[in-house]
């Protein structure tokens, strides 16, 4: 597999923008393709999945809420409802505040291991060479 193969592979991917690059800057850097770039891509790919099944765990948490807060309002009168739906909605606020919070956090965390895993990659080349 040539570097412009794995380049279109990658695009064909639909990453997002910044990680996409982050590759093709693996891939230009590389001698050639090999098994080491391969496998280090390959984590690289693993990190991102972790990443979208840890915002999925959120996303389905928060739809359990949704589902929860629901029910305890079809139960409820007029006048507790409308106390508990503007208590949701402050709630809500903060809970996404909370959750995009978290998932910047944990994009911070995915590209400071991904610029470690690349400063490892550029001096095992540098070793090598």
């Amino acid at each position: 597999m040539t570097k412009e193969e794995l380049k279109n592979y990658i695009k064909k991917l639909g990453l997002e923008k910044e990680l996409e690059e982050l590759i093709f800057e693996l891939i230009d850097g590389a001698k050639e393709v090999n098994k080491v770039l391969l496998n280090t891509i390959a984590d690289i790919l693993d990190q991102q999945a972790d990443f979208y099944e840890k915002t999925a765990d959120i996303y389905d948490e928060l739809a359990d809420e949704y589902e929860n807060l629901y029910t305890e309002l079809s139960l409820l009168n007029e006048e507790e409802y409308k106390e508990r739906l503007e208590a949701f909605q402050q709630a809500q606020e903060e809970l996404l505040g909370e959750i995009n919070k978290k998932i910047e956090e944990i994009k911070l965390n995915k590209n400071q291991e991904i610029k470690i895993e690349k400063l490892k990659q550029t001096l095992q080349q540098q070793a090598t060479t």
